[in-house]
């Protein structure tokens, strides 16, 4: 079991320094981040491939007990984003927009907020 989590680790470890150290669109060499929340309310809680591996799913919870708009700005682009729930099931009436690399959606009070990013 310990064998497979640490071999899991290694590749995800190799994706992130991938991402880390590609181009960007202008030719330059400066790393970038992974992605940038532009909201102090929400916490980003991780990071993980969808169980389909074909995508990302990002997980986020406000701490504040505040309602807002959020944007995440990510490394790259990503062909769809959606609203999903803790079993990746799509979350039916939650408004995510897409523009680019960046990434809006709403948020509620005390809410856990999942997005699936898929290419």
């Amino acid at each position: 079991m310990e064998v497979r989590t640490v071999k899991e680790l290694e590749r995800r470890l190799a994706l992130i320094e991938k991402i880390s150290t590609r181009p960007d669109p202008d030719g330059t060499n400066r790393k970038r981040s992974l992605l940038n929340l532009d909201s102090h309310d929400l916490m980003l809680e991780g990071i993980r491939e969808t169980e389909d591996w074909d995508g990302l799913i990002l997980r986020l919870y406000e701490m504040h007990n505040k309602r807002g708009r959020a944007t995440i700005d990510l490394w790259r682009e990503f062909g769809k984003a959606r609203s999903t729930d803790l079993l990746e099931e799509t979350v039916a009436g939650v408004k995510i927009q897409r523009s680019g690399r960046k990434v809006r959606f709403p948020y509620r009070n005390h809410q856990i907020l999942s997005s699936k990013l898929e290419p």
